[in-house]
C-alpha cells in the first residue's frame, strides 16, 4: 500500500492542479496508523467559489507496493498529472538514487523535516527533491494564498505549513523497512560480543549479513568483522575479537544491499545511544601471509563538523542547514528570543523591526507592564508607552538616576523632569493615573534591562532607547525566575531610602537649586562648560 498526501495548489479555470507539498511513502500491514477502511481524504479551502485558484489537501492510500522515483511524470492526482512551477529539481541525498538511510528520523538529523513527515519507528530510506528557486512559495505569497494553506495544515496535518516555508515546492519519497521494525543490540564482555534481537515484520528466512566496526575510546578503528546470521532465530548472539563499547552496524541483506545502519551506538551498561557520523571509505594495503600484498577498503569514521562532506548549496539552504534559520524564527515568533543584529548597511530596518517587536510585547499586556531600564527617558515614553493598544494597563518604570547623571548635571535634569511631564501629560488624556516612574538614587545600580508583562517577562540586552542601533537581543525569562525577578522589582520601587518618585526628586531638586549649596555647584557646571568649550576651539 502507498500513501500519498499532496497538498496542492488548483488553477480553477483550467482545472490543473500544482504540487505545494508531496508526502509519498509505503505503508506496511503493522503499522499502527494503518487503516484498511481509509480510501481518500480530500479538502478544499473553504474560499469563494468564484476564486480563480485554491488550495487543497488529498490524502490517499493507492493499492500497489511501487513508490515513484521522482516526481515529474510520476504523479498523479485526481486522475490527472500533477504540475509543478519549478521545470527541475534538486536533489537530497545529491546523487544518491537510492535515498539516505535512516534508523529514525530525529531532529539531529534534518531539524525540521521530523515535523512535517509521518511519524515511524523503523528505518527508512528518504528522498527529496525540492525547488530549488522557491516558486511555489513566491506564487502563494503573491496570491495572498499562505494564510489558507496554514489552516488547511493545522487542522488535518497537524503543523503549520507558515513555520516550515522551507518545503514548499518539494517531494518526499519515504521506504519503510520491509524487513523489520526494530533491533536491538547488548554488548557482552564475557564472551565478546553483541547480543541482537530483531523485530520482524513477517517471518524471514533469508541469510542477513552484519558487519561490525569496532572503536577504541578515542574512536580509532580496532577492527571490522562480517557475520552472516540465520534470522530463523529472533535472538542472535555476534561473537567479537575485542571487547567494545563503541561499534558501528551495517546490515546488508542476500543481494547485498544496506538495509539498516547506524554509524555509531555507544553502549552504557546495558543501555545505549547514537550519534551520526559522517563516514568515507579508505583503500589500504594489507601484506597476507603468503608475502603477497592486496588492497582492502575500509570505512572512516569522522565526526560531524570537524569534517564535512561537500554537499549542495541550495539544498543546504532550503533544507539540511535549515535548522538555524526555522528556529530563529520559531523563537522570534513565539517571543523566546530574537536577535538584532549591527548591520549599519541595515540601520532603518533595524529600527523598525527593535520597535515592532517591543510594541508586540507591550500591546500583549493585559493588566500590568513592568519596565527596568536604567536610561529610560522621555524620548522612549513617546516612542513606545503612548502607542500600546490598551490604554488601561498599569505602567510601572524603573530608571536610574545615577546613570542618566549626576543630580547636579542639568542633563540629568532636563531628562527627569521631561519624563515627568510626559508621565503626567500621558495620565491626563487617560484620565487616571495608569503610568508611574520612579528613579534609583546614587546607593543602587543596575545593568541589565528587563520587562514584566503579566505572567511573562523577557531580558533585554540594551536599552530601549538604542534598540536597532547595535547588536542587542530580546530573551524570554524562565517562568522559575519570573517571580524572583519581579519581587526585587518590587523591592526596588518599594525601597524609598535607594529610589524615589518624579515628583519626590523634583522637589528635593527645588531645594537644593535654592541653598547656597546648589548655587555653587551651577556655577560650578557653567563653569565647566565654558572651560571645555574653550579647550575645544583651542584643539581647532
Amino acid at each position: 500500500m502507498i500513501r500519498r498526501t499532496i497538498l496542492y495548489l488548483k488553477d480553477i479555470k483550467q482545472n490543473k492542479y500544482y504540487n505545494i507539498l508531496t508526502v509519498i511513502e509505503n505503508i506496511l500491514d503493522d503499522m499502527q496508523d494503518y487503516n484498511p477502511s481509509m480510501s481518500r481524504k480530500s479538502f478544499l479551502d473553504r474560499g469563494k467559489d468564484d476564486a480563480p485558484f485554491r488550495t487543497g489537501l488529498l490524502i490517499e492510500d493507492i493499492d500497489t507496493d511501487i513508490l515513484p522515483q521522482a516526481p515529474m511524470d510520476e504523479i498523479t492526482i485526481y486522475g490527472m498529472p500533477l504540475y509543478f512551477l519549478n521545470d527541475s529539481f534538486g536533489q537530497y541525498p545529491s546523487g544518491n538514487p537510492l535515498g539516505k538511510l535512516f534508523i529514525e528520523l530525529e531532529k539531529k538529523d534534518l531539524i525540521t523535516l521530523p515535523d512535517i513527515l509521518p511519524k515511524r519507528k523503523c528505518s527508512f530510506r528518504l528522498k527529496g527533491f525540492f525547488d530549488p528557486n522557491s516558486q511555489m512559495l513566491k506564487e502563494l505569497q503573491l496570491k495572498g494564498l499562505l494564510p489558507k494553506l496554514s489552516y488547511l495544515t493545522k487542522k488535518h496535518l497537524g503543523y503549520d505549513i507558515m513555520e516550515y516555508t522551507s518545503h514548499i515546492g518539494n517531494v518526499y519519497i519515504l521506504h519503510n523497512n520491509e524487513i523489520f521494525r526494530n533491533i536491538d543490540f547488548r554488548v557482552s564482555e564475557k564472551p565478546n560480543g553483541l547480543y541482537m534481537q530483531m523485530k520482524f515484520r513477517k517471518p524471514y528466512v533469508d541469510s542477513l549479513k552484519v558487519r561490525i566496526t569496532q572503536y577504541d575510546n578515542e574512536s580509532n578503528i580496532i577492527t571490522e568483522t562480517d557475520t552472516v546470521i540465520d534470522c530463523r532465530s529472533a535472538n542472535i548472539f555476534i561473537p567479537l575479537p575485542f571487547f567494545s563499547l563503541q561499534v558501528g552496524i551495517k546490515i546488508f541483506n542476500n543481494n547485498g544491499e544496506l538495509i539498516w545502519m547506524n554509524k555509531r551506538v555507544i553502549f552504557l551498561g546495558k543501555e545505549f545511544s547514537y550519534e551520526t557520523f559522517s563516514s568515507k571509505e579508505i583503500e589500504l594495503e594489507k601484506s597476507e601471509s603468503d608475502g603477497s600484498k592486496r588492497t582492502v577498503t575500509v570505512t572512516k569514521i569522522v565526526l560531524n563538523g570537524k569534517k564535512k562532506r561537500k554537499s549542495n548549496k541550495k539544498l543546504k539552504d532550503n533544507l539540511a542547514n535549515d535548522e538555524s534559520r526555522c528556529l530563529a524564527e520559531l523563537n522570534e515568533k513565539h517571543m523566546e528570543f530574537v536577535f538584532f543584529s549591527a548591520d549599519t548597511n541595515q540601520n532603518k530596518e533595524n529600527k523598525e523591526k527593535a520597535r515592532e517587536y517591543v510594541m508586540q510585547l507591550l500591546n500583549s499586556a493585559e493588566n500590568e507592564c513592568l519596565i527596568c531600564d536604567p536610561y529610560f527617558k522621555k524620548e522612549d515614553f513617546e516612542k513606545y508607552i503612548f502607542f500600546m493598544k490598551k490604554i488601561d494597563v498599569k505602567v510601572k518604570i524603573i530608571n536610574s538616576e545615577k546613570q542618566l547623571g549626576n543630580i547636579s548635571s542639568p542633563d540629568s535634569e532636563d531628562y527627569l523632569l521631561k519624563l515627568n511631564d510626559c508621565i503626567n501629560y500621558y495620565n491626563r488624556k487617560v484620565g487616571r493615573e495608569v503610568a508611574e516612574c520612579r528613579s534609583l538614587t546614587k546607593n543602587l545600580s543596575i545593568h541589565d534591562r528587563f520587562i514584566i508583562i503579566d505572567d511573562c517577562g523577557w531580558l533585554i540586552g540594551s536599552s530601549l532607547n538604542e534598540f536597532g542601533n547595535r547588536a542587542s537581543s530580546i530573551c524570554k525569562i524562565p517562568q522559575g525566575s519570573l517571580e524572583y525577578m519581579r519581587k526585587n522589582f518590587e523591592r526596588w520601587w518599594n525601597d524609598t531610602e535607594n529610589s524615589e518618585s518624579l515628583d519626590g526628586y523634583i522637589q528635593r531638586k527645588v531645594k537644593l537649586n535654592a541653598s547656597p549649596k546648589g548655587k555653587l555647584l551651577k556655577h560650578i557646571a557653567h563653569l565647566t562648560r565654558v572651560l571645555n568649550s574653550l579647550k575645544s576651539q583651542l584643539a581647532k
